[in-house]
């Protein structure tokens, strides 16, 4: 379109008749157009040409950010925060904040109703990349999901919690948790030789059903923390009996003999052989008291479900209750990979750090080279006890030492000449031969 200017500074504009507006067929447009300069100017301020739509949309970096964010439970305000930082400013980051919750609903629209199949391709790829991935999946006839975490956990070499593998349930049932077992055996190879739980019945049928050679030990803490709800209100402010009965029960020095006499001396005492509770609890004593465990290697080192409980908190700041299946893959392998990411920096600490020594003993210093850093520290306090040997007995090849410790406690340490090995009575100690 052109225009030509008269000499009273009018424009008249050359138009092709087709572009004119017309009403009633007719042309009824301008034919002379006047310039004012102080009209002439931009529509929108530069300041705020990146509030315009034209000028904000998500582009693939963008989405892909988005993506990241949220396997970190990261939510579309801290996001668009985190852009706002990194682009230096919100008018440099193409998009606003309604714009990213919008790409966030657009995501989970994408994936609502189609995040199982998502999840089963997720779990067939990873088994091609690797032949150390395992998983299996049995679907039931539930409509609309709301799983069960099932997490296994344990110690790692630093005392740590660390995941072994974990299941969704769609109940808490026996036969649930006995697929869940099975399904952990077949990953593994060998069934674990100790699993602690809380009392749950569904578990304790599935581990008596499957786990035939685990042995399954209660929370203790989940035990003792009812305690004071079981009392007789006359008893709920007796320091006396809350020392007696938890010297008792924690104690891991006592043999099952000595800790049933102490035991119902206690009941008896305190007047509390007909409370239910107590009864029950002792019947099932196998399951929980420290001193039916002794028999166990290491079995005073787990007693309740902290770790698994640790491990839990863990997992909920990554995250969402309502979280679909996708969202919660990403979340556990982000959590997974902090784990194995802390204990690689704690391998690197023993590896470049030498732990101070408290005694002159060659065993404590051999020790500081073959535990970590967390494990030497428990071994140095059994090495740094006094311990006074009271007596020495020969019969044949066999010499027993009595020995008393800081606490005036004796206990018989044997040593078998022949076999070159220690072995002594408080269970905490021995030593194999070669």
């Amino acid at each position: 379109m052109e225009s030509v200017a008269n000499n009273e500074g009018m424009y008249i504009p050359v138009c092709d008749d087709a572009l004119k507006p017309m009403i009633d067929g007719k042309s009824r447009g301008y034919e002379v157009y006047q310039f004012v300069e102080y009209h002439n100017h931009l529509m929108v301020a530069d300041e705020h040409r990146h509030f315009m739509m034209a000028n904000r949309n998500l582009d693939p970096i963008h989405r892909r950010f988005m993506e990241d964010c949220g396997r970190c439970n990261i939510g579309p305000t801290l996001t668009f925060k985190l852009l706002k930082e990194i682009m230096g400013g919100p008018e440099n980051v193409g998009c606003d904040i309604i714009d990213i919750r919008n790409g966030y609903r657009d995501i989970m629209s994408n994936i609502d109703g189609s995040d199982a199949q998502m999840i089963f391709d997720y779990m067939r790829s990873q088994k091609k990349s690797s032949d150390a991935f395992y998983y299996e999946i049995e679907i039931g006839s539930h409509g609309k999901y709301c799983m069960i975490f099932a997490p296994f956990t344990g110690k790692d070499n630093h005392s740590r919690p660390v995941t072994f593998g974990a299941g969704l349930l769609s109940s808490e049932g026996r036969e649930s948790y006995s697929w869940l077992f099975g399904c952990f055996v077949r990953c593994m190879g060998v069934a674990p030789k100790l699993i602690i739980t809380d009392q749950d019945w569904g578990i304790k049928l599935a581990v008596q059903q499957v786990l035939l050679q685990t042995r399954h030990r209660w929370c203790m803490w989940h035990i003792m923390v009812k305690v004071s709800d079981k009392l007789p209100k006359s008893l709920l402010g007796n320091e006396d009996f809350k020392k007696e009965l938890n010297a008792c029960v924690w104690s891991d020095l006592l043999e099952p003999n000595e800790f049933d006499i102490i035991w119902n001396d206690i009941m008896e005492r305190y007047g509390l052989e007909d409370v239910h509770w107590f009864g029950s609890m002792f019947e099932d004593r196998e399951f929980w008291v420290p001193a039916y465990f002794r028999d166990f290697p290491m079995g005073s080192l787990l007693r309740t479900t902290s770790m698994s409980e640790s491990e839990n908190s863990f997992f909920k700041n990554y995250t969402k209750p309502r979280a679909n299946l996708v969202q919660f893959i990403n979340f556990f392998n982000y959590v997974v990979g902090d784990q194995r990411n802390a204990n690689s920096r704690l391998n690197y600490l023993d590896y470049s750090t030498i732990p101070d020594l408290s005694t002159q003993l060659p065993i404590e210093k051999h020790a500081s080279t073959i535990y970590t850093d967390s494990i030497f520290k428990h071994v140095q306090q059994e090495i740094s006890t006094v311990c006074e040997i009271v007596s020495i007995t020969v019969e044949d090849n066999i010499k027993m030492h009595q020995v008393k410790d800081q606490y005036g406690r004796t206990w018989d340490v044997k040593y078998d000449c022949k076999q070159d090995t220690f072995d002594c009575s408080c269970k905490k100690f021995s030593r194999i031969g070669g």
